[in-house]
């Protein structure tokens, strides 16, 4: 396991002779009365190294505030904050014009069969064309470069949300993306997405140059507009139980813990809480919630708390039976 360590005087004068007296978050110079600070570019929790290749001059202002971002995010997110800043409705055509200049290209592909042959810029690629059964449409998967999508403003009218954008793009630093975002493409051959705009406008702000996409080819709009509508109403997939979710970090609470108790030196509840931030880079609000899920989750299966039985509607039905049965 690295240990953190302090940077010495000569490594700090060669690191502002690679950056200058320049603030690495905005670019703003630092006066020659104010003393330049230093921060890991990628967080030291993130598996950052304390080598100069990762660590920058920052501004006395910014290093207070970065908290445990590292600077990379931490410039993301003032950035983000200056994109939102005019009040404005913001969406994903604004934001891929915001980072990769424009949207929208056109995507030249050819049937072939059972496969799509799509032309990316220089290069062409391959895939399996599959075929939906209830309609008869077309469609395949791929990772699409940024610049071939726009939103779809038929089927998707709803302004990117700020903080659903952020909590995304932190999550998606350390997790990967369960589901494609889902497209259609008509015959004018414009890629339109319409569903998880906030999760492909956070990797996108965080730096990809692809999305990974479900792309229907000439379906019919109407129908995929009233399918959308269901998949976010009367056909929402429900929230687990408080039980189960606690079940679930009582899960990952087990793991983190038995990581823990690999490393080296004494063991204490506070000790995981500062591996938990510091070495698995979670936030100390998370980890609070995966300790305190997990000590209630102790608390609900043991087998003297008669409570247990009344936490959710499984639980209590399954409770019923078992009387009626007796």
């Amino acid at each position: 396991m690295q240990t953190k360590r302090q940077i010495t005087d000569s490594e700090k004068q060669q690191i502002i002779e690679e950056h200058g007296r320049v603030c690495f978050v905005d670019g703003t110079p630092i006066p020659d009365e104010d003393a330049v600070e230093f921060h890991h570019i990628k967080a030291f929790s993130k598996g950052g190294l304390t080598n100069l290749d990762n660590i920058a001059p920052v501004c006395k202002s910014h290093h207070r505030t970065i908290g445990t971002m590292d600077l990379q995010e931490y410039r993301d997110k003032i950035a983000l904050d200056n994109f939102f800043g005019d009040g404005e409705p913001k969406y994903l055509d604004d934001l891929i014009r915001e980072k990769r200049g424009h949207c929208g290209d056109k995507l030249v592909y050819e049937i072939e069969g059972e496969t799509i042959r799509v032309y990316l810029k220089n290069s062409n690629y391959k895939f399996p064309l599959y075929v939906c059964p209830t309609t008869g449409w077309n469609y395949f998967y791929a990772n699409i470069p940024v610049e071939f999508i726009e939103n779809d403003k038929d089927l998707q009218p709803r302004a990117i949300r700020k903080n659903s954008l952020w909590n995304l793009y932190r999550h998606f630093q350390v997790n990967t993306q369960l589901a494609p975002s889902i497209c259609r493409m008509d015959e004018d051959r414009t890629l339109r997405l319409f569903d998880g705009q906030h999760k492909a406008a956070a990797q996108i702000w965080a730096g990809r140059q692809t999305v990974e996409c479900k792309i229907y080819l000439n379906p019919e709009a109407i129908i995929l507009k009233e399918t959308n509508l269901e998949a976010h109403g009367k056909f929402r997939q429900m929230s687990f139980y408080s039980h189960e979710l606690m079940k679930k970090y009582a899960d990952i609470f087990g793991e983190d813990w038995n990581q823990y108790m690999e490393t080296e030196g004494e063991k204490s509840e506070l000790g995981f809480y500062y591996f938990l931030v510091n070495i698995k880079g979670k936030t100390k609000a998370k980890a609070r919630n995966e300790i305190s899920l997990a000590m209630y989750n102790e608390l609900i299966d043991d087998s003297g708390n008669k409570l247990s039985l009344y936490l959710s509607e499984k639980t209590a039905v399954e409770h019923s039976r078992s009387h009626l049965h007796g």
